[in-house]
């Protein structure tokens, strides 16, 4: 077969050029048919219309390599044939290929883009991707060096006062030991807010005393105000909110039934503190104090009353405390005589207990 200079060996050969037929499409839109010849020749109209379409895809192709291939080209550095900078000949992606150290971070680079980090100050001209790595390595560097030079007189107070108690320990080797050290303060407060298991909680408290002005110093004297004296560090297991400030009110007292204002069930014996008032809420009023102390194992209780002078008449109204029996209940009541519609409230200030 005549192959005029040409590699013809991708034309079909001529037992099968008679079931199909290669076709060549110009830029134009014509298509071509190029079919062999059964004895193997090629006429030259079809020989015309294949060199045709070589030409296209050759213009074709420049014009690809002008629109695309060129910029690319153009953008990368060129050693010391680079006219846009004075690079070394060493960064150069056309003799050294396309790696970190001939590759620009970004072309557009200056002094003042991205506050000059990919601009190289000292041969004025953008850094290479090697370069900028090289940078962030020496701050990392720098950093470790700062950090083991410096640990020995690591201020953490800040920290310590945001967690609210003086858990910082003597230990000032390595951050590696502070922040084991740490996870444990953490664990811990993890255990008193979330209310973990009862075997993981630790009572004691003995991590440290509340720092000024922190939570745990204002439950501290929340909870001395109240009674107990160990504060801070009482076992929760051993506190009672019975001495808390609490308040009732029964506000539909009839006469000649005896009713319940206000009851708790204390642990042991005791002392209490009600202020009270008594009304019809129309022109009926009086306040008051009543004291009471009690004896747990027999139901035994005492108690006193103050008062202020009345507005009106509350004189039907009686107000007494006794206990439902031993180990029972403490309760303030209240009996009226020849008039109903009473009410009486009372807030509950002060109960104090034995241990």
């Amino acid at each position: 077969m005549t192959t005029y200079g040409f590699d013809m060996s991708w034309i079909d050969t001529p037992s099968t050029t008679n079931k199909s037929s290669n076709k060549v499409r110009l830029r134009t839109g014509s298509v071509y048919a190029f079919r062999q010849s059964y004895r193997g020749q090629v006429s030259s109209t079809e020989l015309n219309a294949f060199a045709g379409s070589v030409g296209e895809n050759i213009k074709s192709t420049q014009s690809n390599w002008a629109t695309y291939t060129q910029p690319i080209l153009n953008s990368l550095a060129a050693g010391n044939s680079d006219t846009r900078w004075d690079l070394p000949k060493e960064v150069d992606a056309f003799t050294y290929g396309l790696q970190g150290s001939t590759l620009l971070v970004f072309n557009d680079a200056t002094s003042s883009k991205a506050d000059g980090r990919y601009w190289n100050t000292t041969t004025l001209r953008p850094k290479t991707i090697a370069e900028s790595l090289e940078d962030l390595y020496e701050t990392v560097a720098g950093m470790e060096t700062t950090v083991t030079a410096s640990s020995s007189a690591f201020d953490d107070t800040a920290l310590w006062t945001a967690v609210g108690i003086s858990y910082e320990t003597t230990v000032k080797d390595s951050l590696d030991t502070r922040a084991t050290s740490l996870e444990g303060y953490i664990s811990q407060l993890d255990n008193d807010i979330f209310e973990a298991p009862s075997d993981t909680i630790d009572y004691s408290y003995g991590l440290g005393t509340p720092l000024l002005y922190s939570v745990a110093h204002n439950i501290d004297l929340l909870l001395k105000a109240h009674g107990i004296a160990a504060g801070w560090q009482a076992s929760p297991v051993a506190l009672s909110h019975d001495d808390l400030a609490v308040t009732a009110e029964n506000l539909d007292i009839n006469d000649g039934i005896i009713e319940d204002v206000d009851s708790f069930n204390p642990s042991t014996d005791g002392s209490v503190v009600w202020h009270y008032q008594i009304t019809d809420d129309l022109v009926n009023h009086q306040s008051g104090l009543i004291f009471a102390v009690w004896d747990d194992s027999v139901g035994t209780v005492e108690y006193s009353k103050t008062s202020t002078s009345d507005i009106g008449d509350t004189s039907d109204v009686v107000l007494s405390v006794d206990m439902s029996g031993a180990l029972g209940l403490v309760r303030l009541r209240a009996l009226p005589t020849g008039s109903s519609n009473w009410k009486v409230r009372v807030e509950r200030m002060s109960v104090v207990t034995g241990v």
